[in-house]
C-alpha cells in the first residue's frame, strides 16, 4: 500500500545509486567535461529531501541538468578522469569485452526519467 503524502514539482531528483554517504556528509561525483572526450568528476555535497522509489530529491548542491555518476563508484576521487558508456552499445560481435566506464545520468527538474 501506498499513500499519497506530498506532491513536489520543480526539484532536482536523482537515482539512489548516485548517492554517496562520507563521515559527516552526503555527496555525489558530478561530471565535468572537458574538452573533446575529456572528463572528470567533482565530489559534491548535497543535502537530500525525500526518496520515491529509486530516486532522491536533492534540496541543496545540484542544478537539475548536471551529469552523474552511477556506476564504478569506489574507485572514484575528486577530480579523477572518466569515460562515459554508452548504455546502448551491444557487445563486440566476437565476444571481446568493451573497455566501460562510468554510466551518467542526469538529474532532473520535472520529476521524469533521466538519462538512460
Amino acid at each position: 500500500v501506498r499513500l499519497l503524502v506530498d506532491t513536489q514539482q520543480q526539484v532536482v531528483l536523482v537515482p539512489t545509486a548516485a548517492v554517496q554517504r562520507g563521515q559527516n556528509f552526503v555527496y555525489v561525483y558530478v561530471l565535468k567535461k572537458g574538452e573533446g572526450k575529456d572528463s572528470s568528476v567533482e565530489l559534491r555535497k548535497i543535502t537530500l529531501g525525500p526518496t520515491e522509489g529509486t530516486d532522491v530529491v536533492v534540496t541543496e548542491g545540484l542544478a537539475a541538468g548536471e551529469m552523474v555518476v552511477t556506476d564504478g563508484l569506489e574507485k572514484l576521487q575528486n577530480g579523477a578522469p572518466v569515460t562515459m558508456r554508452d548504455p546502448n552499445k551491444k557487445p563486440a560481435a566476437d565476444g571481446a569485452p568493451r573497455p566501460t566506464g562510468t554510466t551518467e545520468r542526469s538529474a532532473s527538474s520535472d520529476g521524469k526519467q533521466r538519462g538512460p
